[in-house]
């Protein structure tokens, strides 16, 4: 019997029994994504978007995959996100934005909060 805790040991056992054999995990770039929320539910729909080979001046907008989570871990994956990229510009300094970027408030309420 293998040995499953030597590295080498149990890659060998992986190669001759399919049984241990673990499925390939997908990676996707995006550099689109929508958000779309629930009561119950958060799905990030991942998109890449590049040029439309039958019109040079429209985009074409690839469906990659929808990642759906619980209210409560998209808050907390928020929280990740942030400190990571908190702590990548303070490495490597401020990621730019696209000047037309612009967070706008969801509300007349949130508008003149904002402004006090």
């Amino acid at each position: 019997m293998a040995d499953l805790d030597n590295p080498a040991e149990f890659e060998d056992l992986r190669r001759a029994d399919p049984a241990h054999a673990q499925p390939a995990i997908p990676r996707y770039y995006t550099n689109a994504a929508m958000v779309r929320v629930t009561p119950y539910d958060v799905v990030l729909a991942l998109r890449l978007n590049g040029p439309d080979v039958a019109d040079p001046e429209a985009v074409a907008v690839t469906p990659l995959c929808d990642v759906y989570m619980s209210p409560q871990h998209a808050k907390l994956l928020t929280f990740i996100l942030m400190a990571h990229i908190r702590d990548y510009e303070k490495a490597m300094g401020e990621i730019p934005m696209p000047p037309e970027f612009k967070l706008k408030p969801k509300s007349e309420k949130d508008a003149a909060e904002s402004k006090s």
